[in-house]
Protein backbone atom coordinates (compact mmCIF):
# COMPACT_ATOMS: atom_id res chain seq x y z
CA UNK A 1 0.00 0.00 0.00
CA UNK A 2 1.68 3.30 -1.24
CA UNK A 3 2.78 5.68 1.28
CA UNK A 4 4.00 9.21 2.25
CA UNK A 5 5.95 9.55 5.38
CA UNK A 6 3.13 8.51 7.85
CA UNK A 7 -0.08 9.58 5.43
CA UNK A 8 -1.81 6.43 4.05
CA UNK A 9 -3.65 6.20 1.05
CA UNK A 10 -7.54 6.43 0.75
CA UNK A 11 -9.52 3.91 1.38
CA UNK A 12 -12.71 4.01 -0.78
CA UNK A 13 -16.09 3.62 1.39
CA UNK A 14 -14.10 4.80 4.52
CA UNK A 15 -14.79 8.47 5.27
CA UNK A 16 -13.65 11.53 2.66
CA UNK A 17 -13.92 13.94 5.22
CA UNK A 18 -12.01 12.28 8.06
CA UNK A 19 -9.29 11.18 5.06
CA UNK A 20 -9.01 15.22 4.74
CA UNK A 21 -8.81 16.49 8.13
CA UNK A 22 -5.86 14.16 8.12
CA UNK A 23 -4.45 15.04 5.07
CA UNK A 24 -4.61 19.00 6.31
CA UNK A 25 -2.64 17.91 9.68
CA UNK A 26 -0.23 16.07 7.73
CA UNK A 27 0.49 18.66 4.76
CA UNK A 28 0.99 21.62 8.66
CA UNK A 29 3.19 19.02 10.30
CA UNK A 30 5.10 19.01 7.22
CA UNK A 31 5.01 22.79 6.54
CA UNK A 32 3.00 22.12 2.86
CA UNK A 33 1.41 25.49 2.25
CA UNK A 34 1.27 25.09 -1.69
CA UNK A 35 -1.30 23.71 -3.61
CA UNK A 36 0.26 22.44 -6.23
CA UNK A 37 2.45 20.37 -4.22
CA UNK A 38 -0.94 19.02 -1.75
CA UNK A 39 -1.97 18.14 -4.91
CA UNK A 40 1.27 16.07 -6.19
CA UNK A 41 1.26 14.21 -2.73
CA UNK A 42 -2.24 13.20 -2.69
CA UNK A 43 -2.14 11.85 -5.99
CA UNK A 44 0.78 10.23 -5.27
CA UNK A 45 -0.54 8.58 -2.27
CA UNK A 46 -3.96 8.05 -2.70
CA UNK A 47 -4.80 4.71 -4.77
CA UNK A 48 -5.19 3.87 -8.08
CA UNK A 49 -9.01 3.12 -7.57
CA UNK A 50 -9.02 6.94 -6.40
CA UNK A 51 -6.98 8.38 -8.89
CA UNK A 52 -8.96 7.23 -11.86
CA UNK A 53 -11.97 8.17 -10.38
CA UNK A 54 -10.49 11.45 -9.91
CA UNK A 55 -9.15 11.56 -13.73
CA UNK A 56 -12.82 10.82 -14.97
CA UNK A 57 -14.36 13.04 -12.55
CA UNK A 58 -12.68 16.16 -14.19
CA UNK A 59 -12.33 15.97 -17.40
CA UNK A 60 -11.76 17.54 -19.87
CA UNK A 61 -9.51 19.36 -17.62
CA UNK A 62 -6.22 17.01 -16.64
CA UNK A 63 -5.26 16.07 -13.20
CA UNK A 64 -1.99 17.90 -13.91
CA UNK A 65 -4.28 21.26 -14.84
CA UNK A 66 -6.28 21.15 -11.40
CA UNK A 67 -5.27 22.08 -8.12
CA UNK A 68 -5.77 20.15 -5.01
CA UNK A 69 -9.26 22.59 -3.99
CA UNK A 70 -10.68 21.04 -6.78
CA UNK A 71 -10.16 17.47 -6.41
CA UNK A 72 -11.21 17.52 -2.84
CA UNK A 73 -14.15 19.08 -4.11
CA UNK A 74 -15.20 16.85 -6.64
CA UNK A 75 -14.30 13.52 -5.64
CA UNK A 76 -16.60 13.05 -3.00
CA UNK A 77 -19.32 12.55 -5.61
CA UNK A 78 -17.07 9.96 -7.69
CA UNK A 79 -16.64 8.61 -4.56
CA UNK A 80 -20.55 7.60 -3.04
CA UNK A 81 -21.43 7.12 -6.92
CA UNK A 82 -18.53 4.26 -6.66
CA UNK A 83 -19.09 2.78 -3.54
CA UNK A 84 -22.59 2.73 -4.18
CA UNK A 85 -22.54 0.68 -7.49
CA UNK A 86 -19.95 -2.05 -6.23
CA UNK A 87 -19.28 -2.02 -2.44
CA UNK A 88 -16.43 -4.40 -2.83
CA UNK A 89 -14.34 -1.83 -5.22
CA UNK A 90 -13.10 -3.80 -7.86
CA UNK A 91 -10.65 -2.12 -10.63
CA UNK A 92 -11.97 -0.14 -13.19
CA UNK A 93 -10.70 -0.05 -16.74
CA UNK A 94 -10.44 3.46 -18.56
CA UNK A 95 -12.85 4.37 -21.23
CA UNK A 96 -12.05 6.90 -23.86
CA UNK A 97 -15.47 7.35 -24.48
CA UNK A 98 -17.66 11.19 -24.70
CA UNK A 99 -21.24 11.00 -23.49
CA UNK A 100 -24.14 13.37 -23.24
CA UNK A 101 -27.99 13.74 -21.90
CA UNK A 102 -30.46 14.37 -24.26
CA UNK A 103 -29.97 18.15 -23.20
CA UNK A 104 -26.62 18.02 -24.44
CA UNK A 105 -25.19 17.80 -20.66
CA UNK A 106 -21.79 16.21 -20.03
CA UNK A 107 -21.82 12.57 -18.28
CA UNK A 108 -18.33 11.76 -16.59
CA UNK A 109 -17.67 8.22 -17.35
CA UNK A 110 -15.38 6.82 -13.95
CA UNK A 111 -14.39 3.56 -16.36
CA UNK A 112 -15.19 -0.17 -17.20
CA UNK A 113 -15.60 -3.53 -16.13
CA UNK A 114 -16.33 -7.19 -17.93
CA UNK A 115 -19.39 -8.50 -16.35
CA UNK A 116 -21.32 -11.79 -16.14
CA UNK A 117 -24.99 -11.10 -17.74
CA UNK A 118 -27.55 -13.53 -17.39
CA UNK A 119 -30.86 -13.39 -19.20
CA UNK A 120 -33.11 -15.84 -20.42
CA UNK A 121 -31.11 -18.91 -20.27
CA UNK A 122 -28.26 -16.53 -22.10
CA UNK A 123 -25.38 -16.43 -20.15
CA UNK A 124 -22.33 -13.78 -21.99
CA UNK A 125 -19.33 -11.68 -20.28
CA UNK A 126 -19.98 -7.99 -21.30
CA UNK A 127 -18.66 -4.61 -20.64
CA UNK A 128 -20.42 -2.18 -18.18
CA UNK A 129 -19.77 1.53 -18.29
CA UNK A 130 -19.92 2.96 -14.58
CA UNK A 131 -21.16 6.94 -14.82
CA UNK A 132 -21.27 9.40 -12.20
CA UNK A 133 -24.56 10.82 -11.17
CA UNK A 134 -28.34 9.45 -10.60
CA UNK A 135 -30.82 7.56 -12.73
CA UNK A 136 -32.06 4.53 -14.36
CA UNK A 137 -29.57 1.77 -15.36
CA UNK A 138 -29.95 1.43 -19.29
CA UNK A 139 -29.55 -2.10 -21.51
CA UNK A 140 -27.38 -0.93 -24.46
CA UNK A 141 -27.83 -2.48 -28.32
CA UNK A 142 -24.53 -3.75 -27.92
CA UNK A 143 -25.73 -6.12 -25.53
CA UNK A 144 -28.59 -7.42 -27.58
CA UNK A 145 -27.55 -10.04 -29.59
CA UNK A 146 -25.22 -11.86 -26.72
CA UNK A 147 -28.50 -11.95 -24.82
CA UNK A 148 -30.78 -13.28 -27.40
CA UNK A 149 -32.57 -9.92 -27.69
CA UNK A 150 -34.47 -9.50 -30.74
CA UNK A 151 -36.59 -6.62 -31.34
CA UNK A 152 -39.43 -7.54 -34.16
CA UNK A 153 -39.44 -5.85 -37.33
CA UNK A 154 -41.96 -3.10 -38.26
CA UNK A 155 -44.95 -4.93 -40.18
CA UNK A 156 -43.62 -3.89 -43.89
CA UNK A 157 -47.02 -3.95 -45.24
CA UNK A 158 -48.87 -0.99 -42.44
CA UNK A 159 -45.56 0.42 -42.95
CA UNK A 160 -45.23 0.97 -46.99
CA UNK A 161 -49.22 1.64 -47.14
CA UNK A 162 -48.81 4.70 -44.31
CA UNK A 163 -45.14 5.96 -46.13
CA UNK A 164 -46.97 6.02 -49.62
CA UNK A 165 -50.26 7.91 -48.35
CA UNK A 166 -48.36 10.33 -46.54
CA UNK A 167 -45.23 10.42 -49.18
CA UNK A 168 -45.21 14.23 -48.46
CA UNK A 169 -43.99 14.24 -45.03
CA UNK A 170 -40.98 12.31 -45.80
CA UNK A 171 -39.92 14.63 -49.53
CA UNK A 172 -38.57 18.12 -49.94
CA UNK A 173 -36.43 20.33 -48.18
CA UNK A 174 -36.73 21.84 -44.41
CA UNK A 175 -40.61 21.86 -43.50
CA UNK A 176 -42.54 24.44 -42.43
CA UNK A 177 -45.73 25.27 -39.99
CA UNK A 178 -48.69 26.35 -42.10
CA UNK A 179 -49.65 27.97 -38.82
CA UNK A 180 -49.05 31.41 -37.24
CA UNK A 181 -45.40 32.22 -36.85
CA UNK A 182 -44.04 31.54 -33.01
CA UNK A 183 -42.39 34.74 -31.15
CA UNK A 184 -39.67 35.23 -28.77
CA UNK A 185 -39.55 37.95 -26.12
CA UNK A 186 -36.52 39.74 -24.56
CA UNK A 187 -36.38 41.81 -21.22
CA UNK A 188 -37.38 45.36 -21.64
CA UNK A 189 -35.01 48.42 -22.66
CA UNK A 190 -32.22 45.53 -23.81
CA UNK A 191 -29.57 47.15 -25.76
CA UNK A 192 -28.61 45.13 -29.03
CA UNK A 193 -25.66 42.71 -29.02
CA UNK A 194 -23.54 42.62 -31.99
CA UNK A 195 -20.81 40.02 -32.33
CA UNK A 196 -18.21 39.95 -35.38
CA UNK A 197 -18.35 36.01 -36.96
CA UNK A 198 -15.90 33.27 -36.05
CA UNK A 199 -13.27 32.11 -38.45
CA UNK A 200 -14.13 28.59 -39.79
CA UNK A 201 -11.22 25.52 -40.39
CA UNK A 202 -10.18 26.31 -44.07
CA UNK A 203 -11.16 22.79 -44.35
CA UNK A 204 -14.43 23.14 -43.55
CA UNK A 205 -15.39 26.42 -45.05
CA UNK A 206 -17.05 25.29 -48.60
CA UNK A 207 -18.99 22.55 -46.79
CA UNK A 208 -20.20 25.55 -44.37
CA UNK A 209 -21.03 27.97 -46.99
CA UNK A 210 -22.64 25.13 -48.76
CA UNK A 211 -24.92 24.73 -45.78
CA UNK A 212 -25.60 28.14 -45.39
CA UNK A 213 -26.72 28.41 -49.38
CA UNK A 214 -28.76 25.46 -48.70
CA UNK A 215 -30.77 26.82 -45.60
CA UNK A 216 -30.96 30.17 -47.44
CA UNK A 217 -32.67 28.39 -50.67
CA UNK A 218 -35.15 26.20 -48.00
CA UNK A 219 -36.44 29.82 -46.93
CA UNK A 220 -34.79 29.30 -43.21
CA UNK A 221 -31.92 31.92 -43.82
CA UNK A 222 -32.49 35.33 -45.65
CA UNK A 223 -29.54 38.08 -46.45
CA UNK A 224 -29.64 40.98 -45.57
CA UNK A 225 -27.05 43.64 -45.45
CA UNK A 226 -27.43 45.35 -42.19
CA UNK A 227 -28.65 44.51 -37.97
CA UNK A 228 -28.14 46.04 -34.80
CA UNK A 229 -27.90 42.14 -33.89
CA UNK A 230 -25.80 39.69 -34.65
CA UNK A 231 -24.76 36.07 -33.42
CA UNK A 232 -21.81 34.06 -34.62
CA UNK A 233 -22.12 30.79 -36.40
CA UNK A 234 -21.10 27.69 -34.53
CA UNK A 235 -20.55 25.36 -37.58
CA UNK A 236 -21.19 21.08 -35.82
CA UNK A 237 -19.69 19.00 -38.27
CA UNK A 238 -22.28 15.63 -37.82
CA UNK A 239 -21.35 11.89 -37.72
CA UNK A 240 -22.61 11.17 -41.37
CA UNK A 241 -19.90 14.62 -42.12
CA UNK A 242 -23.28 16.62 -42.13
CA UNK A 243 -22.93 20.39 -41.17
CA UNK A 244 -24.98 21.87 -38.37
CA UNK A 245 -25.31 25.86 -38.50
CA UNK A 246 -25.69 26.74 -35.02
CA UNK A 247 -25.47 30.65 -33.63
CA UNK A 248 -23.86 30.90 -30.58
CA UNK A 249 -27.32 32.91 -28.65
CA UNK A 250 -25.24 31.98 -25.31
CA UNK A 251 -23.35 34.65 -26.30
CA UNK A 252 -25.92 37.13 -27.24
CA UNK A 253 -29.86 36.60 -27.29
CA UNK A 254 -30.23 33.86 -24.37
CA UNK A 255 -28.66 37.21 -21.89
CA UNK A 256 -31.85 38.72 -22.12
CA UNK A 257 -34.20 36.30 -23.37
CA UNK A 258 -37.48 36.10 -21.36
CA UNK A 259 -37.88 32.61 -19.84
CA UNK A 260 -41.06 30.41 -21.46
CA UNK A 261 -42.26 28.53 -18.25
CA UNK A 262 -43.20 25.80 -20.11
CA UNK A 263 -42.02 21.94 -18.95
CA UNK A 264 -40.88 19.06 -21.07
CA UNK A 265 -43.29 16.01 -20.28
CA UNK A 266 -41.97 13.44 -17.05
CA UNK A 267 -41.16 9.21 -18.63
CA UNK A 268 -44.45 8.74 -16.36
CA UNK A 269 -46.48 11.32 -17.90
CA UNK A 270 -45.50 9.80 -21.07
CA UNK A 271 -46.16 5.91 -20.57
CA UNK A 272 -49.10 6.96 -18.70
CA UNK A 273 -50.94 7.25 -22.36
CA UNK A 274 -49.59 4.02 -23.33
CA UNK A 275 -50.88 2.03 -20.57
CA UNK A 276 -52.65 -0.99 -22.24
CA UNK A 277 -50.96 -0.68 -25.80
CA UNK A 278 -49.23 -3.73 -27.51
CA UNK A 279 -47.78 -2.32 -30.75
CA UNK A 280 -46.14 0.90 -30.90
CA UNK A 281 -44.85 3.45 -34.14
CA UNK A 282 -42.29 6.11 -33.29
CA UNK A 283 -42.12 9.36 -35.47
CA UNK A 284 -39.07 11.29 -35.94
CA UNK A 285 -39.36 14.70 -36.79
CA UNK A 286 -36.70 16.26 -39.53
CA UNK A 287 -34.81 19.56 -38.55
CA UNK A 288 -37.55 19.86 -35.65
CA UNK A 289 -37.04 23.45 -34.10
CA UNK A 290 -36.45 24.53 -37.77
CA UNK A 291 -39.93 23.97 -39.09
CA UNK A 292 -41.49 26.61 -36.90
CA UNK A 293 -41.58 30.28 -38.33
CA UNK A 294 -40.69 33.12 -36.12
CA UNK A 295 -42.01 36.13 -36.94
CA UNK A 296 -40.38 39.49 -37.85
CA UNK A 297 -39.00 40.90 -35.05
CA UNK A 298 -37.87 37.78 -33.50
CA UNK A 299 -35.73 37.56 -36.71
CA UNK A 300 -34.27 40.29 -36.68
CA UNK A 301 -33.07 39.48 -32.97
CA UNK A 302 -31.66 35.91 -34.37
CA UNK A 303 -29.61 37.37 -37.18
CA UNK A 304 -26.59 35.47 -37.34
CA UNK A 305 -23.08 36.26 -38.38
CA UNK A 306 -21.65 34.25 -41.26
CA UNK A 307 -18.18 34.49 -43.41
CA UNK A 308 -20.61 34.96 -45.86
CA UNK A 309 -21.93 38.07 -44.12
CA UNK A 310 -25.62 38.81 -42.25
CA UNK A 311 -28.34 36.47 -42.34
CA UNK A 312 -31.75 36.63 -40.82
CA UNK A 313 -32.79 33.66 -39.03
CA UNK A 314 -36.38 32.97 -40.01
CA UNK A 315 -36.97 29.93 -38.20
CA UNK A 316 -36.40 28.71 -34.46
CA UNK A 317 -33.40 27.83 -34.13
CA UNK A 318 -31.16 25.63 -32.31
CA UNK A 319 -29.23 27.38 -29.49
CA UNK A 320 -31.76 29.09 -27.80
CA UNK A 321 -32.61 28.67 -24.52
CA UNK A 322 -36.35 28.64 -24.67
CA UNK A 323 -36.84 26.72 -28.01
CA UNK A 324 -37.31 23.06 -25.76
CA UNK A 325 -40.02 24.56 -24.31
CA UNK A 326 -42.08 26.54 -26.95
CA UNK A 327 -41.58 23.51 -29.43
CA UNK A 328 -42.85 21.28 -26.85
CA UNK A 329 -46.13 23.44 -26.11
CA UNK A 330 -46.19 23.70 -30.21
CA UNK A 331 -46.00 19.63 -30.11
CA UNK A 332 -48.52 19.44 -27.28
CA UNK A 333 -51.28 21.46 -28.85
CA UNK A 334 -50.82 20.18 -32.38
CA UNK A 335 -51.22 16.92 -31.06
CA UNK A 336 -54.00 17.20 -28.16
CA UNK A 337 -56.93 14.88 -27.69
CA UNK A 338 -55.28 12.27 -29.61
CA UNK A 339 -55.78 8.75 -27.30
CA UNK A 340 -52.21 6.40 -27.32
CA UNK A 341 -50.14 9.30 -28.79
CA UNK A 342 -47.20 11.72 -26.82
CA UNK A 343 -44.67 13.75 -28.27
CA UNK A 344 -40.87 14.34 -26.59
CA UNK A 345 -39.71 17.17 -28.46
CA UNK A 346 -38.95 16.06 -31.86
CA UNK A 347 -40.07 12.29 -31.12
CA UNK A 348 -43.53 11.30 -31.34
CA UNK A 349 -44.90 7.92 -29.74
CA UNK A 350 -47.94 6.19 -30.85
CA UNK A 351 -49.61 2.82 -29.36
CA UNK A 352 -52.63 0.61 -29.62
CA UNK A 353 -53.87 -2.75 -28.22
CA UNK A 354 -54.47 -3.68 -31.27
CA UNK A 355 -53.37 -3.61 -34.94
CA UNK A 356 -56.87 -2.07 -36.27
CA UNK A 357 -56.46 0.53 -33.37
CA UNK A 358 -52.62 1.47 -33.62
CA UNK A 359 -53.11 1.50 -37.35
CA UNK A 360 -56.11 3.94 -36.96
CA UNK A 361 -54.11 6.21 -34.69
CA UNK A 362 -51.32 6.28 -36.53
CA UNK A 363 -53.08 7.66 -39.52
CA UNK A 364 -54.89 10.21 -37.61
CA UNK A 365 -51.47 11.58 -35.84
CA UNK A 366 -49.54 11.43 -39.47
CA UNK A 367 -52.32 13.53 -41.36
CA UNK A 368 -52.36 16.42 -38.59
CA UNK A 369 -48.46 16.03 -39.28
CA UNK A 370 -49.36 16.53 -43.34
CA UNK A 371 -51.74 18.85 -42.82
CA UNK A 372 -49.61 21.05 -40.68
CA UNK A 373 -47.03 21.22 -42.87
CA UNK A 374 -43.80 18.91 -41.20
CA UNK A 375 -41.41 16.61 -42.35
CA UNK A 376 -40.32 13.54 -41.07
CA UNK A 377 -37.22 11.47 -41.09
CA UNK A 378 -38.03 8.24 -42.91
CA UNK A 379 -35.01 6.64 -41.91
CA UNK A 380 -35.77 7.11 -38.05
CA UNK A 381 -39.76 6.20 -38.02
CA UNK A 382 -40.38 2.91 -36.57
CA UNK A 383 -43.94 1.71 -37.55
CA UNK A 384 -46.00 -1.29 -36.08
CA UNK A 385 -43.12 -3.09 -33.07
CA UNK A 386 -43.95 -4.66 -29.96
CA UNK A 387 -41.25 -2.72 -28.65
CA UNK A 388 -39.99 0.55 -29.52
CA UNK A 389 -36.91 2.35 -27.98
CA UNK A 390 -38.38 6.24 -26.85
CA UNK A 391 -36.23 8.90 -25.54
CA UNK A 392 -34.09 6.38 -23.37
CA UNK A 393 -36.37 3.54 -22.62
CA UNK A 394 -37.31 0.54 -24.48
CA UNK A 395 -40.99 0.19 -23.93
CA UNK A 396 -43.17 -2.77 -24.69
CA UNK A 397 -46.95 -3.98 -23.61
CA UNK A 398 -45.32 -4.46 -20.30
CA UNK A 399 -44.47 -1.24 -19.64
CA UNK A 400 -40.84 -0.34 -19.44
CA UNK A 401 -39.19 -3.36 -18.47
CA UNK A 402 -36.30 -3.28 -16.11
CA UNK A 403 -32.71 -2.56 -17.71
CA UNK A 404 -30.66 -3.67 -15.08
Amino acid sequence: MAKFGRMDEFVIGSSWKNYCQKLTFFFKANSIEDDIQKRNIFLTICGDSTFSIADALLKPATLEDSTFETIKTKLPMGVRTYRDIWPDQPALTPVNLQLQTWTNENITILGSKEVVVSYNNQEAVLTVLIVSGSGPSLLGRSWFSALGIILQTPNAVSVNSVIQKFSGLFEGDVGQFRGPPVSISIEKDTQPIFLKHRTVPFAHKEKIELAIDKLEKAGVLEKVEGSNWATPVVPVIKRNNEVRLCGHYAATVNKVLTKVAYPLPTANEIFAKLTGCTLFTKLDLENAYLQLCVDEKSADILTLNTTKGLYRMKRLPFGISSAPAIFQKFMDTLLSNLEGTAALLDDVIIGGRNRDEHDKRVEIVMERLWKAGLKMRKEKCIFGCNSVQFFVYMVDQQGIPPTH
